[in-house]
């Protein structure tokens, strides 16, 4: 997750450099996707997505930049070459509260049990699905997870 003082540096520069509004929009999403044909898996995949979104708003102008890069030299570098606008003294609310859920990384061993434990899982409800009548030969599931963290921070406080 971003640092709350990151985030207040960015939304500092939005207001110090011309916006009415800005947010800063944060996600690490991780997803995996087990396909099984009766009892043989015909795909799997496992990805993760995480990114930086900074939205202003200047009277009836709005930008939007977004990076994957979430370093702090990538989203700066990003904001000087997209918002050039004259520097002013400005001052926006201080952030409120700060939730965070989720749990942090998990080890690779937890990932495979749990990939074996929703394949144990599919199989079970294949193997249902067929001898529910001798007519149904074949049975196609799909187990779909998603774990997604977000943080969103804006200049209202």
């Amino acid at each position: 997750m971003l640092e709350r003082s990151y985030m207040e540096k960015i939304l500092d520069y939005a207001v110090c450099h011309g916006a009415d509004y800005g947010e800063v929009y944060y996600e690490d999403a991780r997803r995996s996707n087990l396909v099984m044909l009766n009892d043989e898996i015909t795909s799997h995949s496992v990805g993760r997505e995480k990114g930086i979104g900074i939205r202003m708003f200047r009277e009836n102008e709005s930008y939007y930049l977004y990076s994957s890069d979430v370093s702090e030299k990538a989203v700066f570098s990003l904001l000087h070459e997209n918002w050039k606008e004259q520097q002013r003294q400005a001052e926006r609310n201080p952030l409120g509260f700060l939730r965070q859920y989720g749990t942090g990384e998990r080890p690779k061993e937890r990932e495979k049990a749990e990939m074996r434990r929703k394949q144990d899982l599919l199989t079970g409800c294949l193997k249902a699905g067929r001898q529910e009548d001798s007519c149904i030969v074949q049975a196609r599931g799909t187990y779909l997870e998603m774990d997604q963290k977000v943080e969103l921070a804006n200049t209202e406080g």
